[in-house]
């Protein structure tokens, strides 16, 4: 038998020693254990008086983690509170599964439930912030949806008159298809300027899809703002992108990119794309990347 704590409705319990040697400590009530301490962990029987509280500490929210097959290292999936809540939250989940390719979704009050996104529905995936940065990458791109779709918004330059690039990558990011005629690329270009209007063309084979035209850097200026879409990134085909914007260019007038379309010359499945500049960093700018639901 192990080493026992036993409270009782009547009498008085206590700890017991009785010099067992399986390393055990069971927690017992009214002659019925509770809780097990030994050396492979805990296990409590009869279940957890609801609520369970994990408590935080000065730093974070409370966390909970699940760790994986210890046989298969020491991962782990976390449920974690945010540091700083306004007021409490409960999330009640869904009585049942739901079917393949729903979402969960919130009626606003803590209820969730699993639904079906209405068909071409945008499902947001991730945000990148520029400050100063040199790149911007996207990675994770993957036969999930057929189309994704990247809003651009005020992406400005640290170099007046820089455009902004797009290149691919196919080993998720690791390295991106820089040669010298890895894509070709046609754009139409609209400007307005004092009242008058212009239209132009302008496409290349490059080691790069041009995105926008030249832009001004100018903390007034707009920068680049607008959508690129990227066709079946995941089929092992020539990969498409078509992209659509406007901004202010580097001598102060506004333009628009009307349409533009741009490839990647060699068939390949892409997984991930970076955004930079012709010339110096990215100095801001919110890069959104979304799946465009199949049905």
């Amino acid at each position: 038998m192990a080493s026992t704590i036993n409270a009782t409705s009547t009498g008085s319990g206590g700890l017991i020693s009785t010099g067992d040697a399986s390393g055990q400590l069971e927690l017992q009530a009214d002659g019925s254990t509770k809780l097990t301490v030994s050396s492979s962990g805990v296990s409590i029987s009869g279940g957890i008086a609801s609520p369970l509280t994990v408590t935080g500490n000065s730093t974070a929210g409370a966390e909970l983690r699940l760790p994986e097959d210890t046989d298969n290292g020491s991962n782990y999936v976390a449920l974690k509170a945010a540091n700083s809540i306004a007021s409490n939250v409960t999330f009640t989940l869904p009585s049942v599964d739901g079917t393949s390719g729903q979402v969960l979704q919130t009626n606003g009050s803590g209820t969730l439930s699993f639904a079906t996104p209405a068909s071409g529905a945008l499902v947001y995936i991730s945000t990148q912030t520029a400050s100063n940065s040199a790149t911007i990458n996207f990675t994770g791109i993957s036969s999930t949806y057929d189309v994704y779709a990247i809003q651009i918004v005020k992406a400005l330059p640290a170099t007046d008159g820089a455009v902004l690039r797009m290149r691919t990558s196919t080993n998720n990011g690791s390295s991106y298809d820089a040669g010298a005629s890895d894509y070709d690329y046609i754009q139409s270009i609209g400007i307005l300027s004092s009242g008058s209007y212009a239209s132009g063309n302008t496409g290349s084979t490059d080691s790069f899809i041009r995105i926008s035209y030249s832009l001004g850097n100018a903390s007034n200026e707009l920068g680049f703002n607008g959508w690129i879409y990227l066709w079946k990134p995941s089929d092992a085909t020539y990969f498409s992108v078509g992209y659509s914007g406007n901004g202010v260019d580097d001598s102060g007038q506004i333009f628009v990119v009307d349409q533009g379309l741009g490839r990647r010359l060699s068939a390949a499945d892409v997984d991930a794309v970076r955004f930079l500049m012709s010339s110096g960093n990215i100095t801001s700018g919110t890069f959104r990347l979304y799946g465009v639901a199949n049905s």
